[in-house]
């Protein structure tokens, strides 16, 4: 997907000044200052939209008023208006260091106008072309023939001066050997020195073809894509064979198509102006409303352009560039050019976005219109047309993703118009649904769309605001209902993938008992895992069950939470919440052999455990040598063997934010991290496990580092948490410092760490899954949660599936069941009493009382308690309420404060109590507790409301 840009009109420098005003002699505009370094500083703004190329306007020296590009004075020399070699340079560079390619905008017709030089109507002034043999014609004005006239053929085309008034180009003479020898050269010399990596061709159709074979022929170009501009005027406006023609020129070609005598193919592609076009007339209101062409319209002329184009593919797809009009200026309803966009992003054809479109800009009806600068209207990143772009963007990448042979990427399936309803067509994975803005007074139509989906199939609407918000399942007979009312949808399954058979079944995780037996082979030097047999849990204690086959015998799994008893009765428990709770499980109820690593805390004993062999990885430039703790629990009863390694360095021991060292801006959390998953990648080298198990984000850089890859298993408990930076896109100085702290290249970090680009720990492992797993082994806590999390994070998308698992806990945990109901009552007064002194709250047998017990951060929700305490506690006279748990995150920080603010005014001396920190809670809570407060975001549930219902707490 490439986003154009006009240089001196897209953004200003660091050192840049607005410079529009200064029109002077310049009839069109002049000027305004945007320059490569400003285009450089907005690469992240580009990046963020999914773009992944750029299209930059020519970059030669200009005569006067030339601010486009398109008026070269001297080929050998780059703008210094635009910043100069250094700038461009400097520009590709970031770029490239992105994973963004660049298409520079090449002029092969024309240099610039001699009429704003009435004392030097000459030639001499440029250069290489000085001599008025290069042209066709003399400079004198209208002394030429028009390139730009209705009525001319295709020789009259190619030896006229395009443009009009002062603005007439001087029209190269190819057909003179100097004159392409010199442009080849020059082409070549740019394309080795900058090294872009396309050309898009100005004036195309005003260059003979024979020109276009010696560009094309030897080394010339080498790898270099070329996409031509086939923009004429007349008869040949639309005309699809005429276009294509450049692209490719059969031998049955006739009329202007074949007025060059050559054959074969021109281009790698071009323009595609006929579906500009048809996309304008469709779905743009015309002038006083209404549209210029129907539904069924559109399919017919699709069918012609697919017919007609050799490599359709290959065609650049827009809805705005800086010749035309900008989509706004008649069509201001935002929906019609998202419905244009749309179409241009998902039928065959490269995308191609227009700098501003995404802001809205209007313009005017006339160049340059359509060139307005963008500093002048801003980049907001949080822009309705923005975020669209961005997700259609996306999702045509995750469309991409579904195709797996080449042959079926230009596919398009069921496409379907029905006049005053919709248009449909399927490719790949994505079933695009478009339509017009209906009657006023109307409302959305309820349509019956076929597709090309399993039945039972459940697909999302990729573009809702709400990511993956609208879902719909395919019926039996292969159609889906949904509304149009101009606004475009496009529905993928929410894997991004079809579905259907010959997929391995998801793997369960282990710790809650499916049982999911694994066996291992090798392929092309990598594991593959298949499962043979699965046993649905029902209860996590009780007999283990055992299904047929062999059975994993080794399970490793990292965390940095752990609960560790030794045989001898001491005990370590590093514990925030879930996480720890899964621990100590895990220990108890694996079905096999299981080796559990953790890093040492600081403030804990770990005597018990020996040293062996240490650790060493290199963070940061510098080598940092672990010591390894071991501690074997043989198996005890239904309990298995466990061996602890325990990863023990001063910078696991000294964390001032507790358990999970925050932010990850932070240079010492960054350190922690890239030693942590160094190290455990080390010791699952070491050790050989059968399985690794990957709980969240915090160890999910360890693939990065096997030297063996081994299977692995993903159970996400809080997948919104994925180790990022959320707040920077990450350029060439921030990857370069990433991969010296997490001792990677720059290209391994930015194809595996990096999402949109922002540095994020939880893609590793997802990246790993999906290389050497087709994608399976990804859980979720529940069901509900799996869903979700799978539908609105984005680096889940493409997963066949994320697997949601019962949520279970050993019914042992239970209170056990009093005799009788005043038993509890008295147990439960007793328990309230007690927890009442202990908090300093008022001894009220009567007093409701309220808890919450766990992470301050948004997503538990933790503002909204803040913000309802005072009313809470002003209108209920009986309500105590205790908030206890460490501050992680903005919100948390937020609801401390307010909080904090409210204790200190006295009002709820006796019946509010605030801790912000960790803090070891009585077992007796759980049964004092009246109603435990955990108003979460996105999980449904967690630990502490099943533990606190368990005791009789609503």
């Amino acid at each position: 997907t490439i986003y154009q840009v006009v240089t001196d009109r897209f953004a200003l420098g660091k050192d840049d000044r607005d410079t529009c005003e200064e029109v002077g002699q310049c009839q069109w505009g002049n000027f305004c200052g945007g320059t490569f370094q400003g285009v450089t500083g907005k690469l992240d703004y580009i990046s963020g939209m999914g773009f992944d190329a750029i299209w930059i306007s020519p970059v030669v020296e200009q005569v006067p008023c030339g601010y486009h590009g398109y008026w070269a004075k001297n080929l050998s020399a780059i703008e210094a208006r635009f910043g100069g070699e250094d700038g461009l340079k400097e520009l590709l560079q970031a770029a490239h260091g992105r994973g963004m390619a660049v298409m520079l905008d090449v002029v092969f017709n024309h240099m610039g106008p001699t009429f704003f030089y009435p004392h030097n109507l000459t030639y001499d002034m440029f250069d290489p072309f000085d001599k008025e043999e290069y042209f066709h014609g003399s400079p004198a004005y209208l002394d030429h023939e028009y390139a730009n006239a209705d009525d001319i053929d295709q020789r009259q085309r190619e030896v006229g001066w395009v443009g009009s008034g002062q603005g007439q180009t001087p029209d190269l003479a190819q057909e003179n050997p100097y004159v392409t020898k010199k442009l080849l050269e020059w082409i070549r010399d740019m394309l080795v020195k900058y090294k872009f990596d396309g050309i898009r061709i100005d004036s195309s159709p005003y260059v003979n073809k024979t020109f276009y074979k010696q560009l094309t022929a030897g080394d010339t170009l080498g790898e270099c894509f070329a996409m031509g501009e086939v923009l004429v005027g007349g008869k040949h406006s639309q005309e699809v064979p005429y276009i294509a023609s450049y692209q490719y020129t059969p031998a049955d070609a006739i009329g202007d198509a074949a007025a060059d005598g050559v054959e074969g193919r021109i281009l790698d592609g071009v323009l595609n102006y006929p579906l500009w076009g048809n996309i304008r007339n469709t779905f743009a209101t015309a002038p006083g409303g209404g549209y210029k062409a129907q539904l069924s319209d559109f399919l017919w002329q699709w069918g012609s352009m697919n017919a007609t184009f050799s490599d359709i593919g290959a065609c650049g797809n827009f809805v705005d560039n800086h010749d035309q009009p900008r989509w706004f200026v008649d069509s201001p309803d935002p929906r019609t050019y998202k419905s244009g966009f749309v179409a241009s992003m998902f039928l065959p054809g490269i995308p191609i976005g227009y700098y501003g479109s995404e802001q809205g800009l209007r313009g005017s009806g006339e160049a340059p219109g359509q060139r307005s600068p963008l500093w002048a209207h801003g980049y907001d990143t949080e822009a309705d047309l923005y975020k669209f772009t961005r997700r259609a963007v996306l999702a045509r990448k995750k469309m991409l993703d579904g195709i797996e042979a080449d042959g079926d990427l230009d596919k398009v399936l069921n496409i379907t118009a029905v006049d005053g309803g919709y248009l449909s067509f399927q490719r790949g994975s994505a079933l695009v649904v478009l339509s017009q803005l209906p009657r006023p007074g109307t409302q959305e139509t309820l349509v019956t769309v076929p597709t090309s989906f399993l039945p039972g199939t459940l697909v999302c609407d990729a573009l809702a605001a709400e990511a993956y918000g609208v879902c719909v399942t395919v019926t039996d007979d292969g159609t889906i209902q949904t509304g149009v009312d101009g606004v475009p949808k496009v529905f993928l399954p929410p894997e991004g993938r079809l579905v259907g058979p010959g997929f391995a079944l998801a793997l369960s995780p282990l710790w809650l008992l499916p049982v999911v037996v694994a066996l291992y082979a090798a392929l092309t030097r990598r594991r593959v895992i298949t499962v043979v047999d699965v046993v649905p849990c029902e209860k996590i204690d009780g007999p283990i069950p055992s299904p047929a086959g062999p059975r994993p015998k080794t399970v490793l799994v990292a965390s940095l939470e752990h609960v560790i008893t030794t045989t001898d009765g001491k005990a370590v428990k590093v514990v925030a919440g879930g996480l720890g709770k899964v621990a100590g499980l895990l220990c108890q109820f694996h079905p096999g052999e299981f080796i559990s690593v953790h890093p040492c805390m600081q403030d804990k004993d770990y005597s018990f455990a020996k040293k062996v062999a240490p650790l060493t990885v290199t963070v940061a430039g510098k080598v940092m040598t672990c010591d390894i703790l071991e501690y074997a629990k043989p198996a005890e009863g239904t309990n298995p063997k466990v061996t602890f390694y325990l990863v023990d360095h001063p910078v696991f021991r000294i964390r001032p934010d507790g358990i999970y060292p925050t932010p990850q801006t932070k240079m010492d959390a960054l350190v922690f991290y890239s030693l942590w998953n160094q190290a455990t990648a080390g010791l699952i080298d070491r050790l050989s496990p059968d399985l690794y198990h990957c709980p969240d984000f915090h160890t999910a850089m360890a693939p990065l580092y096997l030297v063996r890859p081994v299977p692995v298993i993903v159970v996400l408990h809080n997948a919104e948490y994925q180790g990022s930076i959320e707040t920077q896109q990450m350029g060439p100085a921030e990857v370069q410092w990433l991969s010296s702290i997490f001792n990677l290249t720059e290209q391994k970090l930015r194809d595996d760490v990096l999402v949109d680009g922002g540095f994020n720990m939880l893609k590793p492992v997802i990246a790993f899954v999906k290389r050497h797993q087709k994608g399976y082994g990804v859980c979720g806590v529940s069901k509900n949660y799996a869903l979700e999390v799978q539908q609105k994070l984005s680096v889940l998308w493409g997963l066949p599936e994320v697997r949601g698992i019962d949520n279970c806990m050993p019914e042992s945990d239970r209170m056990a069941t009093a005799e009788t109901e005043e038993l509890y009552w008295e147990r439960k007064r007793a328990a309230k009493k007690t927890m009442q002194a202990r908090f300093n709250l008022n001894p009220d047998p009567a007093a409701r009382l309220f808890v919450f017990l766990g992470r301050w951060v948004k997503q538990k929700g933790m503002d909204y308690i803040a913000d309802v305490t005072d009313w809470m506690l002003s209108t209920y006279p009986d309500a105590q309420l205790i908030m206890v748990g460490p501050v992680n995150d903005s919100y948390g920080s937020y609801a401390c404060r307010r909080l904090q603010a409210i204790t200190e005014t006295g009002k709820y001396t006796g019946r509010l109590f605030v801790y912000a920190d960790f803090l070891m809670v009585p077992p007796e809570l759980k049964l004092a507790c009246d109603f435990c407060l955990m108003p979460s975001r996105d999980e449904p549930f967690g630990y502490v409301d099943i533990e606190f219902a368990w005791f009789g707490a609503s």
